[in-house]
């Protein structure tokens, strides 16, 4: 077996499968399970992860060492002491170095053999919608067309956060259970945690503080980010504003409802406490903002989305969505 391995890309599934299997390569090979240890780069000594691997375990024959943030091990005398072991490693343990980024531009890299150096890229967006629709389908599950998109929306482009999204929404609906866009809402309502349709809830209700401070929770969250978010906002206010231009066209609110398929009551109350709230031009503006800033975050580094996100929802909420950005800053142009 390949003593180290550099897994990269931002598919942390594939990538975290790929980890297993290795592992299991290292259980057949030494005839037991190997001691498996975790650590991050940040946080722990490239001395202290060598003196691991080299060291090996009174207790088990081989000596596994999974390393997260693999990118920051930027000093010279680690990266020397890295090198020096990829030159020699020990003949009994398994070093697996992880990066989210598609590539290191650091000396020790070259090191390692070709044959163990991997890509994980993300799925491209017309594989994506395949993917879900197998997923529950093998759980015995169904899952409507609108409400895979909703679902791609809120959730982190991987297959290990889209595995586990899916695994507990089959859970809430049971086998041979259906999926739709209600469901989502239902399920996520009933959340002790606040998440992004209690985020809209306060937005309906015009409560600024409360919308930003749920919003500061959930950016503070491992399983929220930024774009997803937004991308959720999104999807609420189009839906909000679409059933707006039914009551406009004299669709009663019951007929309305059933068209856009909000069935929960709670749901109801707050689309239309939003709607005596948020005019068509706002919601029309807002629409437009959101658009903008998904522009924007895609043209921008990640640690500023938080707070743009906020801008945007004070923004919609005290601004009514006018506009406050030039198209040079959204689109870089």
């Amino acid at each position: 077996m390949i003593s180290t391995h550099l897994l990269l890309g931002p598919e942390e599934g594939e990538k975290r499968a790929h980890v297993a299997r290795l592992i299991e390569i290292a259980h057949k090979q030494s005839g037991e399970a190997p001691e498996v240890h975790t650590f991050y780069a940040t946080e722990t000594a490239v001395a202290e992860i060598l003196a691991v691997l080299r060291n090996g375990s009174l207790f088990s024959a081989h000596v596994v060492a999974v390393v997260h943030g693999a990118e920051e091990i930027r000093k010279k005398e680690d990266g020397a002491a890295l090198a020096e072991y990829i030159k020699k490693p020990s003949t009994d343990s398994t070093l697996i170095l992880l990066s989210s980024a598609p590539r290191i531009d650091l000396s020790w890299v070259k090191l390692i053999s070709s044959d163990a150096r991997k890509i994980f890229w993300e799925m491209f967006d017309n594989q994506k919608q395949g993917w879900v629709a197998n997923y529950f389908r093998k759980r015995n599950v169904n899952i409507a067309p609108d409400a895979i998109d909703l679902f791609l929306d809120m959730v982190e482009n991987n297959t290990q956060e889209l595995r586990i999204a899916a695994d507990r929404l089959c859970g809430f609906v049971g086998k041979g259970g259906t999926v739709t866009t209600a469901e989502i809402e239902e399920f996520l309502s009933h959340s002790k945690e606040e998440n992004v349709f209690s985020l809209f809830d306060e937005i309906a209700a015009g409560s600024l503080e409360s919308a930003l401070e749920i919003l500061q929770l959930l950016s503070l969250s491992a399983e929220q980010n930024p774009p997803g978010i937004l991308a959720s906002l999104l999807w609420q206010f189009r839906r909000l504003l679409t059933l707006r231009v039914l009551l406009d066209e004299h669709y009663d609110s019951a007929e309305a409802f059933q068209k856009l398929n909000i069935r929960s009551k709670k749901n109801q109350h707050t689309y239309l406490a939003a709607l005596k709230r948020y005019k068509r031009r706002t919601l029309e503006d807002i629409v437009a903002r959101a658009v903008e800033y998904e522009a924007l975050f895609r043209s921008t580094a990640a640690p500023m989305h938080a707070g743009l996100l906020q801008q945007f929802v004070f923004n919609a909420m005290a601004r009514s969505g006018a506009a406050h950005l030039s198209p040079a800053v959204v689109y870089g142009v």
